[in-house]
């Protein structure tokens, strides 16, 4: 029995040193002997209830239509980042539009990890690493096709446009990002 648990503590501790996704981590510690112990999440909040918002629910809680998550889907469905692995005795693999929505979700709200990953029924590091995945097929495939800078020649009339932008003055701006989630000071 000591020689087991040996062995398997230095088989743990070298496959926590390597890089390699959670799939093979699961694969080795089952062949190991080692069961991982399922945390209690959220059941059918992606299967049932999502599928179940109106129109205007669904934006609410996505700040984005159905329809406009069904687009991102097809753009980013032959991204070889997002591609499902199946690992045999391994769990079901995540849809790609789950991932989408749960990287929307987190990319629009305040809520934690830990909230997320349970509502969405998986477990945290599965969920940093589907957010991971669509972020990088996104920057990858639609970067570059939706965000554009001025050219050199249009630098005036669209910092002057900034500047006329409600009642405070924005001076030499060429562009601005949301930063609603970003906690900023005052100053005094």
């Amino acid at each position: 029995m000591a020689a087991f648990v040996v062995g398997s503590y230095a088989l743990v501790k070298q496959i926590l040193s390597c890089d390699d996704d959670d799939d093979d981590l699961v694969v080795l510690l089952g062949i190991a002997g080692i069961e991982r112990e399922d945390r209690t999440k959220s059941l059918q909040y992606y299967e049932v209830t999502i599928q179940q918002y109106l129109p205007d629910t669904f934006k609410q809680f996505f700040k984005v239509t159905p329809a406009l998550i069904e687009h991102l889907c097809q753009k980013l469905s032959d991204c070889p980042e997002l591609s499902e692995r199946v690992v045999p005795g391994g769990r079901k693999p995540i849809p790609l539009e789950k991932k989408v929505l749960m990287t929307i979700r987190y990319l629009v709200s305040q809520e934690t990890v830990r909230e997320l990953s349970d509502y969405f029924g998986v477990t945290e590091h599965s969920f940093f690493r589907c957010k991971r995945q669509v972020i990088t097929a996104e920057n990858d495939k639609l970067f570059t096709k939706l965000v554009t800078w001025p050219k050199a020649n249009c630098y005036q009339d669209v910092a002057q446009r900034f500047d006329d932008m409600g009642a405070y003055s924005f001076p030499n701006v060429l562009g601005c990002i949301d930063g609603c989630h970003i906690p900023i000071t005052a100053p005094h």
